[in-house]
């Protein structure tokens, strides 16, 4: 309901937020997005959209190339030929899943290795999961890949970290959730992220 999420949006923003995530199930119109981001100023924010579908992609990406020059956003769809021919590139890694992390990563060279200069936007939604040290250390090691990147291919990556928690780790205590939670958003704090997701406490 775009006139519900925009209430929650707005609340949320006026709280202190500068990070939003949309999961798009469906496609959105123009009135539907108009209601949605209605009094939000988005050039002031950082969004992420996940589609569905290519026509929501490119219909997204043209309408908050209309509303603001300035805005920062990542539209994210997998397995589209929209985001292969976008200046964007939007990698999702499990955390305790090294085969996840090889086969994105080697994905992600092939591409730069083609068109760097045409990526703009590089954003890493990382899933993290318990164990507190993997958390810190690999994050950190993805940062030292990733310069390593830029020395080799002699351009600028400016990646954008956003750092998550797979809800499937959660239990029925929300007294536990939250310590659980406590430890692992502490972990991501210490990697610097640019955004950090938490789902709620009771599942």
């Amino acid at each position: 309901n775009p006139k519900t999420d925009n209430s929650f949006l707005l609340h949320a923003l006026e709280n202190g937020a500068d990070y939003v995530h949309f999961d798009c199930p469906s496609y959105l119109n123009q009135d539907q997005l108009n209601i949605l981001l209605k009094d939000v100023q988005i050039e002031f924010i950082t969004s992420h959209w996940q589609v569905q579908n290519d026509e929501s992609f490119q219909f997204i990406k043209n309408y908050l190339k209309d509303k603001s020059q300035k805005a920062t956003f990542f539209i994210s769809q997998l397995h589209s030929e929209q985001l292969a021919l976008s200046n964007s590139r939007c990698i999702s890694l499990v955390i305790y899943n090294t085969e996840s992390w090889g086969k994105a990563l080697s994905q992600l060279l092939a591409s730069l290795s083609k068109a760097a200069s045409q990526v703009e936007n590089i954003i890493f939604t990382i899933i993290l999961g318990n164990d507190f040290i993997l958390n810190i250390s690999a994050v950190r090691a993805l940062k030292l890949v990733l310069v390593k990147l830029e020395l080799v291919l002699q351009t600028t990556l400016n990646p954008y970290f956003e750092l998550t928690v797979d809800p499937n780790i959660l239990g029925n205590s929300i007294h536990s959730n939250l310590i659980r939670m406590s430890s692992i958003a502490l972990s991501a704090a210490l990697t610097n992220p640019d955004a950090l997701i938490l789902p709620p406490a009771y599942q």
